[in-house]
């Protein structure tokens, strides 16, 4: 039937803008046709169509178009504030908490942030579509065939690219107030400690070397010294309940390695290894306890110990 149609369209000669007119205005006729075409030849002959009706098409004036890119950027930016805030949000809390109780690297936080961040996105979708309509935005009242054209697609895409990716660093604000850089117990110790104290503190302290793979303390031995990291990269190395070894964290220059147990007088509770070429300075386990267990220093070394993330570990093992 589509052939008797396509031979008898020829025949006479028929332009394509005619037998587009004919398919618009003949129910009939296109019915015929329709049923003999692939879904290849009828989107070959929609974009066809759309070309056609593209030329015949008013151009939106640059108001519109303003108009139009508003109203696609906006929901696109609430879209990226709520994507990054939760992630940030949530990712900080997993890497200070099951990150270091499980050994999970800080991407490996930020990637379970983000399955939730995308969760919470599904379940928003519709409010924040429905407070961008709330808002009163301006609306440019353009027709079907002026949204087809792909002169405004283009437009709207861009909008919403731009929407989001202003959105997403608009998004990033919590890092404003999220504890991205951990304090030192070195500071710590250099802030609470007197003058006469600190001076005695710097004249116990001797210096030493390790190489990649030395281990500075083991874990289930007991510490005689406490290390405070000069240079180099040293991995603290758990163990998990069948007694494998699990990577804790890393920790670098200004770090203390070994005073919580010299202040509670326990074994180590995890190994601790050089990655690499590692120059630090140890101070005697007795001398250490001697200048800082003295009160009020000792009191303030604990709270900042205790309300430290860097020592989920140490405190979940503990509290076993």
């Amino acid at each position: 039937m589509l052939r008797k149609c396509v031979h008898r369209l020829c025949a006479k000669n028929v332009s394509v803008e005619d037998v587009l007119e004919k398919l618009r205005g003949d129910g009939a006729f296109a019915r015929e046709v329709g049923k003999g075409l692939s879904v290849e030849v009828l989107e070959k002959m929609e974009e066809a169509g759309s070309s056609v009706e593209s030329t015949n098409v008013p151009r939106p004036s640059r108001t519109q178009m303003r108009q139009v890119c508003i109203r696609a950027a906006v929901p696109f930016l609430g879209f990226g504030i709520f994507d990054n805030l939760v992630m940030l949000t949530v990712g900080d809390a997993i890497d200070a908490t099951f990150g270091v109780s499980l050994g999970f690297s800080t991407l490996a936080a930020a990637g379970f942030g983000q399955c939730v961040s995308d969760s919470f996105g599904v379940t928003l979708q519709g409010f924040i579509e429905r407070f961008s309509d709330a808002l009163g935005l301006p609306n440019a009242n353009l027709s079907r065939d002026q949204e087809r054209l792909s002169y405004v697609k283009s437009w709207v895409q861009i909008a919403r690219t731009v929407g989001i990716v202003l959105g997403c660093l608009l998004g990033m604000f919590p890092l404003f107030f999220l504890n991205t850089t951990r304090r030192c117990i070195v500071d710590v110790v250099n802030e609470t400690l007197p003058p006469a104290d600190k001076q005695r503190f710097d004249d116990v302290k001797e210096d030493c070397s390790f190489e990649d793979g030395e281990k500075l303390l083991e874990c289930g031995t007991p510490s005689e010294y406490i290390y405070i990291i000069l240079q180099g990269e040293v991995n603290i190395i758990g163990r998990d309940n069948l007694n494998n070894p699990i990577t804790v964290c890393s920790l670098g220059p200004g770090n203390m390695i070994g005073e919580l147990e010299a202040v509670n007088d326990h074994p180590c509770v995890a190994d601790v290894v050089a990655s690499d070429h590692v120059k630090t300075q140890r101070v005697p386990k007795d001398d250490f306890i001697e200048i800082i267990g003295r009160e009020p220093s000792s009191r303030i070394f604990n709270d900042n110990v205790r309300s430290s993330s860097q020592y989920v570990w140490y405190r979940m093992k503990m509290d076993k």
